[in-house]
């Protein structure tokens, strides 16, 4: 993890998270619950947004 990413790395607890991706896709957000509060999160790191889309399609 570069020096950047790790000042911008929080910790975030939640129940559900919600990442639309493909194979061929990337996310353009990612959302996350918790009881009834959503957030969405923007604007990855591309290589972040690579590893995970890597990572998931290892799983099809």
């Amino acid at each position: 993890m570069n020096q950047r990413l790790a000042r911008l790395t929080r910790k975030v607890v939640v129940e559900e998270i919600l990442v639309p991706v493909s194979k061929d896709r990337t996310p353009d957000f990612v959302m996350t619950r918790t009881g009834t509060t959503c957030r969405a999160f923007f604007d990855f790191p591309d290589g972040e947004v690579k590893d995970l889309q890597k990572l998931l399609g290892s799983l099809w």
